[in-house]
């Protein structure tokens, strides 16, 4: 139907009212639509299989590539590469993980430790067959990345255990690994990928102690120079607003409004000033407002830029305003 259009609504045929219409099928240019729109046709799936057959040509390439030069004694010496194309790695996980999975264990969940994945839900062994990626091989960051980007938790527990196994092999936490992307000026979809990846562990585990103002400050000191980065820093802000104890954040918020290693951007400085204002105001008492006015007043006499002193002047005005409320 999609090269036959022209037939099958009879383009083109002669006119019965005499007209004179530019295309008709006993015109030069009927003739030409038709051919145009057939050879665009086929040049696309020609092109598209092409395409195919390059893609699938390059998968297998990297695959002998990954297991050429290993050492059959050391399952944990890589070959030539020692990672894949993300698209060729994510099918191959997949593969690689369904086909050691032990069927007659229950399957792994958020729960299972390293240990138990590696003694009860996946026989590793089995990665030696040709057909699979042994993963025990991989790239240690790469895995280690994959571990706190995946959602599936059978995934998760196959990385953990080859973790549990591997010497040189030692899985972070989540937060930990975002600082170590944003140290290494990782690409931005890694980055809000797996700031989502902990904003989603605190939610299902909030009292995990797992995220600290030290581990959110440096985030923020490793990406301070970075553009493009207005909604990852105000997420992290957010974190470290909601993190314990109150005043250790405020501290670290005054840093990157403008106090010691202040973030490039306004934008930022700013939100850390109105994060300021609401960590005093979600739990207000006299000693905590006053701290949070005194190191606004401090702020002040740092080179913020215009649009961050106003929003200092609009916080210490509110909270002085607070303050008169509370009782001493």
């Amino acid at each position: 139907p999609i090269v036959d259009w022209a037939e099958i609504y009879n383009f083109g045929q002669p006119p019965t009212d005499g007209s004179t219409d530019l295309i008709t099928m006993g015109s030069v240019a009927s003739q030409h639509a038709v051919f145009m729109a057939r050879s665009t046709v086929d040049l696309v799936l020609i092109a598209s299989l092409l395409q195919a057959i390059s893609i699938s040509g390059r998968n297998r390439q990297q695959k002998r590539l990954y297991k050429a030069g290993t050492d059959p004694e050391n399952w944990y010496r890589p070959g030539l590469i020692d990672r894949l194309d993300i698209f060729v790695e994510r099918t191959e996980l997949r593969r690689a993980c369904m086909a050691v999975l032990n069927r007659k264990a229950p399957w792994p969940d958020r729960n299972t430790t390293a240990e138990q994945a590696n003694k009860l839900h996946f026989d590793l062994k089995k990665l030696r067959q040709p057909n699979l990626v042994d993963f025990r091989r991989y790239n240690s960051d790469r895995l280690a990345q994959l571990h706190g980007e995946l959602k599936d938790p059978v995934a998760r527990a196959f990385i953990a255990a080859i973790a549990f196994e591997r010497p040189d092999f030692d899985l972070a936490p989540r937060i930990v690994l975002l600082d170590n992307l944003a140290e290494r000026k990782a690409p931005e979809s890694e980055l809000y990928t797996l700031l989502d990846r902990v904003r989603s562990d605190i939610v299902d585990a909030p009292s995990s102690g797992d995220v600290s103002v030290d581990q959110l400050r440096s985030i923020l000191f490793h990406s301070a120079k970075r553009a493009g980065l207005q909604e990852f820093k105000h997420q992290v802000i957010g974190l470290m607003k909601d993190s314990k104890p109150g005043r250790e954040a405020i501290e670290a918020l005054a840093d990157v409004a403008g106090r010691s290693n202040p973030d490039a951007y306004q934008y930022t400085r700013k939100s850390a000033v109105h994060a300021i204002r609401e960590i005093a105001r979600s739990n207000p008492n006299v000693p905590d407002v006053r701290f949070a006015i005194g190191i606004l007043n401090e702020l002040r006499g740092c080179n913020t830029g215009a649009g961050v002193l106003n929003a200092i002047n609009e916080g210490v005005a509110d909270l002085e305003r607070l303050l008169q409320t509370l009782k001493p």
